[in-house]
């Protein structure tokens, strides 16, 4: 058992190294590192470090607004925040806030001064959102009622 244990404590090592070069190349642009990232989840600690790069480098808040959104709308992005869930579930509270801050960095969007009738719901179980228009028009709809 504790050779078990070397021998994965090894590989884990080994793969975040992996992580960390692909993550400090010099030429490769974060869309093709986030690919590397993405391929290297196997073990929990490379999984979680991937996740904090992806929080600190590719969704950094000084980037301008514009990158922002393209970087936010990469279907890779998702893929990578899924499949980081699936081999890790304990990964999945780093994950909601992952896409929590995403959604507090759309421009326009300010949910802590808001009303609650403006602001988002959210089904904690499903992660489904329901956006702060349709909220409104059901509560104008049981208004009118």
């Amino acid at each position: 058992a504790r050779e078990a244990g070397v021998t994965m404590l090894e590989a884990a090592a080994l793969e975040l190294e992996r992580l960390y070069k692909i993550v400090h190349h010099p030429r490769r642009s974060w869309l093709k590192v986030m690919g590397g990232v993405m391929r290297l989840q196997h073990h929990a600690v490379t999984s979680f470090a991937g996740l904090r790069w992806l929080s600190l480098v590719v969704l950094n808040p000084r980037i301008p607004a514009q990158d922002l959104l393209v970087r936010m709308s990469q279907p890779m992005l998702f893929v990578l925040l899924r499949r980081s869930c699936d081999a890790h579930p304990l990964h999945a509270k780093s994950v909601l806030h992952i896409l929590r801050t995403m959604l507090e960095m759309l421009p326009g969007l300010d949910t802590d001064d808001a009303e609650p009738s403006e602001q988002l719901a959210s089904d904690g179980l499903a992660g489904d959102v329901v956006t702060c228009t349709r909220l409104q028009s059901a509560q104008e709809h049981r208004s009118a009622s």
